[in-house]
């Protein structure tokens, strides 16, 4: 996994609770410390989330703020890898973003949106370890011996 430099921030000793939307009415909701990137806060907690530069650039990450506010200023570019559309519509790479408040966000599909080529389908994202295929029927876990 490549990684990104993460920018220290200074703590007020906020802790902001943000709720991530999946399909089917899933909601997961993790404390996200106010120095702490939301990715990293909900991998804190548990959850598997996409994610693959953690650099801000890849766009793997992306999710869709529908409540509160966050501060995406540590990517050097967003619009490298969102357009002024796409961050107008709420999107968000979690990977380098602190929350500033408590937050709602949308999470996509295990790997299945990208950014300017379809449109968000709404919160799409499942809690579970067992991850959908991109391609074909379905996954089948390794049988034990």
């Amino acid at each position: 996994m490549v990684s990104a430099p993460k920018t220290p921030a200074a703590s007020t000793g906020a802790v902001f609770k943000v709720s991530f939307l999946g399909a089917e009415g899933a909601i997961r909701v993790v404390d996200c410390p106010d120095d702490m990137y939301i990715l990293d806060a909900a991998e804190a907690s548990g959850l598997d989330l996409p994610a693959t530069c953690r650099g801000g650039m890849c766009g793997a990450c992306v999710s869709r703020l529908v409540k509160g506010t966050a501060d995406p200023s540590d990517i050097d570019d967003l619009s490298f890898t969102m357009s002024e559309d796409e961050q107008a519509q709420g999107m968000t790479l979690i990977c380098m973003t602190r929350a500033t408040s408590d937050c709602v966000l949308e999470t996509q599909s295990d790997w299945g949106y990208s950014l300017g080529v379809c449109e968000w389908k709404g919160a799409t994202g499942k809690f579970t370890s067992t991850p959908d295929p991109l391609m074909g029927a379905g996954w089948t876990a390794p049988v034990s011996k």
